[in-house]
């Protein structure tokens, strides 16, 4: 492998100067345009390789961050691999070791994060189940020097940056959506808070009345987004004789076990009843009937994520910020 050196000899001039040109640390230091040019040319011939592990030993830094994540989601919805998938490739991109925490209990989040130091990472992106008690120790963490950002929907403290999502607005793009295709009977699984009221907004502006008995009461956290959950409750609302043409699953698992009932009680999808999810599952395309789904954006978050963390490790002002979901169209909400 080429070295400074060898560069420097190709080119005629100090070791000094190429290291200088090679990791953009000129400064105040002359040097014609095309010496530069020159050097950067010679190294790219030669094949020159920068050792990111010394660079960041000179810079007093690790090389390495680090990523707590509780898992998110029910298995399957893939919000997890494919928000990790976009850390991974920023992590490689800025030449940064990557070092995965994941938990999936309580006890084992907190406990992980009692024994990370700054001699570990440079800093850390938080991700998945926000757990609020960890705040303190967080704040702790960072007041001894660690850096950190977060991919929660909403910035869980004003000194931590987030890269987070208008939540509102899954279950508001997906009810709309519904409405626009003629359904004005639409229920929904009242399991995230936030959901529900981008249901009841978009229900409340296209002038439709939401009837509460279809808002169907689900346990909060991972069982209120199973199937089975959400299957048990729509038998419950068809047994009581409950009248719907829409509904506004609030998971991609909810929404594949409701197309599964609906199929097999003879009730045609999308036909008879229009049926959204959100998470923009793998399996979405996958489905009896492809779910239309609401993408929100978990591998864009995590690029971000960490290029806002490696911004903050370099001494730079960043700001929290959202990310708007995006609908995607299947069969299952459109007839044909």
């Amino acid at each position: 492998m080429a070295s400074l050196k060898d560069i420097a000899d190709e080119v005629g001039v100090s070791v000094s100067l190429v290291s200088k040109v090679i990791n953009d640390k000129l400064g105040t230091t002359g040097a014609r345009k095309e010496l530069i040019e020159a050097i950067k040319a010679k190294a790219e011939e030669l094949g020159y390789k920068r050792n990111f592990n010394s660079i960041a030993l000179l810079a007093k830094r690790q090389g390495a961050i680090g990523v707590f994540m509780h898992r998110m989601g029910a298995k399957g919805a893939s919000l997890t691999e494919d928000s990790l998938e976009g850390m991974a490739e920023a992590a490689h991109n800025l030449n940064l070791r990557m070092m995965l925490n994941f938990v999936t209990e309580h006890e084992d989040y907190i406990q992980r994060l009692e024994g990370l130091h700054t001699g570990m990472v440079d800093g850390v992106v938080l991700s998945g189940v926000f757990h609020m008690e960890a705040i303190p120790l967080l704040l702790k963490l960072k007041k001894e020097g660690l850096h950190l950002v977060s991919t929660f929907s909403d910035p869980i403290h004003e000194s931590i940056p987030n890269t987070g999502l208008v939540e509102e607005d899954t279950c508001y793009l997906s009810t709309k959506h519904l409405i626009e295709q003629g359904c004005k009977k639409i229920a929904t699984f009242d399991t995230m808070p936030l959901r529900t009221k981008g249901f009841r907004r978009a229900m409340s502006e296209a002038g439709l009345e939401v009837n509460e008995h279809l808002v169907f009461p689900m346990p909060q956290m991972h069982t209120g987004f199973k199937s089975s959950t959400a299957r048990a409750a729509l038998i419950g609302a068809l047994e009581a004789g409950h009248q719907f043409d829409g509904i506004c699953a609030q998971s991609d698992s909810q929404a594949i076990g409701v197309i599964n009932e609906l199929i097999s009680r003879g009730i045609r999808v999308p036909e008879d009843v229009k049926v959204t999810g959100i998470d923009n599952s793998a399996f979405c395309e996958a489905c009896s009937v492809p779910i239309t789904s609401v993408d929100q954006k978990p591998t864009q978050r995590g690029y971000a994520a960490v290029e806002m963390l490696e911004q903050l490790i370099e001494g730079k002002q960043v700001e929290s910020n959202c990310v708007k979901p995006e609908l995607i169209i299947r069969q299952s909400s459109v007839v044909s």
